[in-house]
């Protein structure tokens, strides 16, 4: 299998976590990126739909980079839309 690599740029913090491990806001100015927490399996299915809706092929020794994961997030369906 070859890898989708998502990159993730956020802040994070000893005492409250981050906010893909608890589920806070990823961006303070869209409400809609509230509630994402990488640990739910929703997100994971919908991150990989993406990939291979943007030419990911783990089966034929194609990998994909995604270097904004922030913003693949945000297209996200999140639980606030």
């Amino acid at each position: 299998h070859y890898p989708l690599k998502v990159h993730f740029l956020t802040w994070d913090s000893p005492i409250d976590g981050g906010p893909l491990r608890v589920g806070a806001p990823i961006n303070l100015d869209n409400p809609n990126t509230g509630g994402i927490n990488l640990h739910q399996p929703k997100f994971a299915a919908q991150m990989i739909q993406q990939g291979l809706l943007r030419g990911w092929k783990p089966f034929e020794k194609k990998s994909l980079v995604i270097v904004d994961g922030i913003g693949l997030l945000a297209e996200l369906d999140s639980p606030q839309k």
